[in-house]
């Protein structure tokens, strides 16, 4: 493993085409678990003297002591070719969401630790077989620290002015243990009082490695006053039957006005992932967005000529993280009524905080040139 914990070389490897002089080497082939909930990224890295005929390559899984085998029904896996370098190494790479629901069979075979076989095939322009071989490799885990790991506190003005949210978040390998965080303030208080000194915050969403919660509105004595004031909290961390299962901590929080984050956010990128036939996910990549505190977002979009539309029509976003380790938006699964009008063909993408903020518009095209 590197510095990363992702796996260096390759477990066992096998050669199905003959080797002798077919001119490619495939290595460095990983499965890793992304910070998006059922989603892993594949990748190989390939080189040689002719690693510049492929043209494509694809994947498929295979458990090394039973009979599961990812994608099902003979489908395979396409990856891009997302660079080259100047010694000629190739870098084929593709995100895909392998399991939602952990009772399906591709849950326990495309599983942090386990040992698969992963076949990769790279052919011509023209079909010609250049390379075909089997690498036995480790599922790698997101990396994550031990139990449970405490974040921040925040306490930030509703963008309707009508009261606060405390937000915060619980990261770590034990971090669903926790079904509610609640936070006490502690007097004597510089400022307003609060009305209820007692908070609980619920979890609202999570990813694999962070799970945000959120409280109800709270009020103070006077609202506006508070705005600024530095309340003492303690903080502590329950699961579902009311029972602490990690220590309390002790916190200095600032309340803030409305987060002009938001407000000020700009959509930079949306570009989309096909799993399947007719089955889509969509990523937006969009500026100023914090693991702690952006808020829950939905995306539709809306064709500008003839295209198809999306069921469902409003897509759910969860944040999620890039290869490079940037915050972005991904969506749900979603397909198009039509795929084949969908196309080519421009549509206004049209980003929905649930926090009462103006939506953010962005002009998209669908086609693989935008494909992630």
């Amino acid at each position: 493993m590197d510095a990363e914990n992702n796996p260096k070389g390759d477990a066992e490897q096998f050669w199905i085409t003959a080797q002798g002089n077919d001119g490619i080497d495939m290595k460095n082939v990983i499965i890793k678990e992304t910070n998006a909930i059922g989603v892993f990224r594949y990748k190989v890295k390939i080189t040689g003297e002719n690693a510049s005929q492929i043209d494509k390559v694809t994947m498929s899984v295979a458990g090394l002591d039973n009979d599961l085998v990812y994608p099902e029904d003979g489908q395979t896996i396409s990856l891009q070719n997302n660079e080259t370098d100047n010694n000629g190494i190739s870098i084929w790479a593709t995100i895909d969401v392998t399991y939602q629901n952990p009772n399906e069979q591709t849950a326990l075979l495309i599983t942090p630790g386990n040992t698969v076989g992963v076949t990769i095939t790279a052919s011509s322009e023209t079909g010609e077989l250049l390379d075909r071989e089997v690498h036995n490799i480790s599922v790698t885990a997101k990396p994550q620290e031990d139990g449970i790991v405490p974040q921040p506190v925040t306490i930030r003005l509703n963008n309707n002015g009508n009261g606060f949210k405390i937000r915060t978040a619980v990261k770590g390998t034990d971090k669903d243990i926790v079904d509610h965080v609640n936070i006490i303030f502690e007097e004597p208080f510089e400022g307003p009082a609060p009305l209820e000194t007692e908070v609980s915050a619920f979890k609202v969403r999570g990813n694999v490695t962070t799970n945000i919660y959120r409280s109800e509105t709270i009020s103070f004595d006077n609202n506006e006053d508070a705005i600024g004031q530095e309340y003492f909290v303690i903080v502590d961390y329950v699961d579902a039957e009311g029972n602490p299962v990690s220590s309390p901590t002790e916190q200095f929080v600032r309340v803030e006005g409305n987060s002009p984050e938001p407000e000020n956010c700009v959509i930079n990128d949306i570009a989309f992932r096909e799993l399947g036939e007719n089955i889509y996910t969509t990523r937006v990549l969009v500026e100023g967005l914090a693991a702690d505190s952006s808020p829950d977002a939905s995306l539709t979009l809306e064709s500008l000529e003839d295209g198809s539309t999306t069921t469902p029509n409003e897509l759910i976003l969860y944040l999620t993280e890039t290869e490079d380790g940037t915050l972005a938006y991904e969506s749900q699964d979603f397909s198009f009524e039509n795929p084949d009008a969908a196309d080519g063909q421009e549509y206004l993408g049209r980003l929905k905080y649930n926090t009462g903020d103006d939506d953010l518009d962005c002009v998209l095209t669908v086609s693989n040139t935008n494909f992630y």
